[in-house]
């Protein structure tokens, strides 16, 4: 028999009933006490009629989740975002592409015209596809919503709301036919006059730390002198893009560019590295207070991410005044672009023309595999690909090669006598016929040396062998028990 209650301090009434499985569930019963008798009495009658009818439990779980609306289904998952310890970033980019606000705007009930959670299927998730297409959405785009919307789907399947992910069936779109934003690390001579230019204006450092540092404008926002060991020229990134604890070394040249840059502003190790002029002090200490309360923590975590977008403006705009005076023209005449994240490609390219081992190069960038690194950022050009054909060796010479075989002297001789001189490894003729393909040369899978009275007797049976027209059985078999 079905219950109804309501917990101490809650608005809401709880629903307990029996499933047809003999199990005790509990289930909202919304805030209206005749609704959730009315609802009590419909769950213990569905009950008898799956008993009845030899409903399985999992299909009639499954029932009861379909009618649970959309917007509920994407409030828990962000609920379960938020409690495994997702960012902020994540969370809030989750939120943008499936919550629902208050008007009934965005989100994906209105964006696939459904809802209930069983009817996203393979066939909607396809025109929505078709939909971006038609506004000449790149394959990037496309891939990326299709991996929002399939994280959510696989959480529901995990949490038993539907019974597969809809999103495994849909092909991915081909990035790499279809790439709107080519990047090319800078030539040498660029390079210098970006270095140049940024001398003088005071930013030498910046530029240096995104080319030999091979880092991230984000790490360039980020970074504090505290994550900066000028004494044993080490780096530790904490909040890069793969949440975890890097330590880098420093290159030379960026380790200069460190120490002067420090000697400079006189920075304490709480200070940021560039553009120390855009902080809110207040609001970084506040965020990681532990007596602060959490709303005030919350605030605090809002007012750092907007000064941290602010840097991130200025420093975009170093870059373009920079760039504009060292006159780099971007997009080039192939459509490929050089910014600051293009200058992360200079350290791999030099490394991979130095010879440097792909392996210190990924780490160095941190890459999850080394096909990254080595497909996007490391850009050989005309002549690093004639560097490597100069190690190809010259034509052979028919004559010389000839030549030198015959110096062997074992150009003609026949199969069975290469090698038969002392010293050498023997093979009973039964043994070289089975491990001997036709037409092809002996290459026995283990040889076993010869002792020096084997030796001594094979030389005297070859001896005894020459003397005679036809040799004997006895010292043939005599020859291949050796």
């Amino acid at each position: 028999m079905a219950s109804i209650f309501k917990r101490r301090g809650s608005g809401s009434w709880t629903i307990e009933f029996t499933d047809a499985a003999g199990v005790r569930r509990r289930v909202g019963g919304g805030r209206s006490h005749k609704l959730a008798a009315e609802k009590a009495a419909m769950l213990e009658r569905q009950a008898v009629v799956d008993d009845v009818n030899g409903v399985a439990p999992e299909q009639a779980r499954l029932r009861d989740q379909d009618g649970t609306k959309l917007e509920d289904h994407v409030a828990d998952y962000l609920r379960s975002l938020e409690t495994r310890g997702r960012s902020d970033a994540t969370v809030d980019t989750a939120r943008r592409f499936l919550a629902i606000d208050k008007d009934g705007e965005g989100g994906i009930a209105k964006t696939f015209g459904v809802a209930r959670l069983s009817e996203i299927v393979p066939s909607v998730i396809e025109r929505y596809v078709a939909g971006l297409q038609s506004e000449n959405r790149s394959a990037r785009t496309c891939n990326w919503r299709l991996a929002l919307l399939s994280s959510f789907l696989s959480w529901a399947v995990r949490d038993g709301r539907i019974s597969a992910n809809p999103c495994k069936s849909i092909e991915r779109q081909n990035v790499d036919r279809d790439r709107r934003y080519l990047r090319r690390a800078p030539t040498t001579e660029e390079f210098g006059r970006i270095l140049d230019a940024a001398e003088r204006r005071g930013t030498t450092a910046l530029f240096v730390f995104a080319a030999y540092g091979a880092q991230r404008r984000s790490d360039a926002v980020r970074l504090t002198w505290s994550a900066v060991d000028l004494e044993s020229a080490t780096l530790t990134l904490t909040k890069g893009k793969a949440k975890r604890v890097d330590a880098l070394p420093i290159a030379g040249p960026l380790l200069a560019e460190l120490k002067r840059l420090k000697d400079a502003q006189g920075a304490v190790p709480s200070a940021y590295v560039f553009m120390p002029g855009i902080d809110n002090a207040f609001a970084r200490a506040a965020a990681s207070s532990t007596t602060a309360t959490k709303q005030e923590r919350a605030d605090a975590v809002a007012k750092v991410a907007k000064t941290e977008g602010r840097r991130e403006d200025a420093i975009d705009r170093e870059r373009i005044a920079v760039f504009a005076e060292a006159k780099i023209v971007s997009p080039d005449e192939t459509g490929r672009h050089v910014d600051l994240h293009a200058l992360r490609s200079v350290a791999p390219t030099e490394m991979a023309r130095q010879g440097v081992a792909p392996q210190i190069v990924q780490r160095l960038m941190r890459h999850a595999s080394i096909g990254l690194t080595m497909k996007y950022y490391t850009h050989l050009r005309v002549d690093d690909l004639r560097g490597g054909l100069a190690a190809l060796p010259p034509l052979p010479n028919a004559a010389e090669a000839q030549h030198g075989a015959q110096a062997t002297g074992t150009d003609a001789a026949p199969l069975e006598e290469v090698g038969s001189g002392i010293g050498s490894t023997h093979m009973p003729a039964g043994e070289r016929r089975r491990w001997q393909a036709p037409g092809t040369a002996v290459h026995p899978p283990l040889a076993r040396p010869i002792s020096k009275r084997a030796v001594a007797q094979r030389t005297k049976i070859a001896a005894i062998c020459s003397r005679q027209s036809e040799p004997t059985t006895a010292s043939c078999a005599q020859w291949t028990r050796l």
